[in-house]
């Protein structure tokens, strides 16, 4: 194909080239308005489930369903392209916090129920407490347990000498 230098008819290479930028910007446009539309179905969805769960507390008053920040942002793909995703953290999970004690012939006991978030430090000090005040006099020997970190950091707290 020839083309005088001001034809209006421009060569595939051209054509091509042209069509390359505009869908790049119409698919950047795109992006971000996929990410946008993204993030505000998100944030809406979270603030009605928190209203919704609005009148659930602990036995202290603290709401048990609250806003903590953001997950690690990941990568969702979708027709439009890739979109970065930032979702945010809500701590709604309630657990039941148990301790069970070992008597010496190898009998084992509940010695402490509680509700507790997300097995929280916070969550784990007040049960130990509990038993503290329902006259564990002394500290337990050994503790084991399934890894639950904000247990260790609130035995080291209430009992700093248990060994685990």
């Amino acid at each position: 194909m020839t083309h005088t230098p001001n034809s209006p008819i421009q060569s595939n290479a051209e054509t091509c080239e042209a069509s390359i930028i505009c869908r790049s910007a119409l698919d950047q446009i795109l992006l971000q308005g996929a990410q946008q539309m993204q993030a505000t179905a998100i944030e809406a969805e979270v603030q009605q489930y928190i209203q919704k769960h609005s009148n659930l507390h602990d036995q202290s008053g603290r709401r048990l369903v609250v806003r903590n920040g953001t997950l690690p942002t990941r990568r969702v793909h979708t027709c439009a392209g890739s979109i970065e995703v930032t979702q945010p953290r809500i701590n709604d999970r309630p657990c039941l916090l148990v301790i069970v004690g070992s008597l010496p012939d190898g009998t084992k006991e509940v010695v402490g129920v509680l509700d507790g978030e997300r097995e929280s430090k916070l969550s784990w000090k007040d049960l130990l407490l509990s038993l503290k005040k329902r006259g564990l006099a002394k500290a337990p020997k050994l503790a084991v347990g399934d890894g639950a970190l904000g247990f260790w950091s609130a035995l080291e707290e209430v009992f700093p000498e248990t060994r685990h």
